[in-house]
């Protein structure tokens, strides 16, 4: 780890936790009294935000959410096989044969992107609540494994304890 990644006085973290989707890729450096949270775009860019412990409550709500750009490449999906089917149907009307490759190539990049957030179609997070209620951090289960998941928010809830 280079030091920018290790805390005050250059202690490594207690443990560490990344969650990617397609548009975000976060990672999550849980420290003894704080948790840093750095997350990077696909455009390039950048934040980074420490959330105190202190300020956070043992309480955990946890959601499922349904990806949003999973429920949108359906839809571009959709939509290109109706334009493509209906410029087939009419196949005999010259102009609308490029409509039909056009919209070909639409339902080529729906499915590219249905293939690609399959995966992460529903997301899990566990939702982490400061002293007013209000929640203050979320971590996607969106990493490797659910058990890494899983295993990284207890690490947390036991160091808010």
């Amino acid at each position: 780890m280079s030091d920018q990644e290790h805390g005050e006085g250059g202690r490594p973290p207690l443990s560490a936790y990344s969650d990617r989707l397609m548009e975000v890729q976060r990672e999550f450096l849980l420290y003894p009294d704080r948790i840093v949270v750095r997350a990077r775009w696909w455009s390039g860019r950048r934040f980074e935000h420490a959330v105190k412990l202190a300020d956070l409550t043992g309480e955990v709500r946890e959601t499922v959410v349904r990806y949003r750009i999973h429920r949108y490449a359906g839809w571009v999906l959709a939509v290109g096989a109706l334009i493509f089917a209906a410029c087939h149907y009419y196949g005999d009307i010259a102009w609308l044969q490029p409509i039909g490759y056009v919209a070909l190539a639409v339902v080529g990049v729906g499915a590219a992107l249905l293939a690609l957030t399959h995966r992460n179609r529903r997301i899990r997070f566990a939702r982490f609540l400061d002293r007013s209620g209000r929640i203050a951090l979320d971590i996607a289960g969106a990493g490797n494994t659910s058990e890494d998941f899983e295993a990284f928010v207890r690490q947390v809830k036991r160091q808010i304890r």
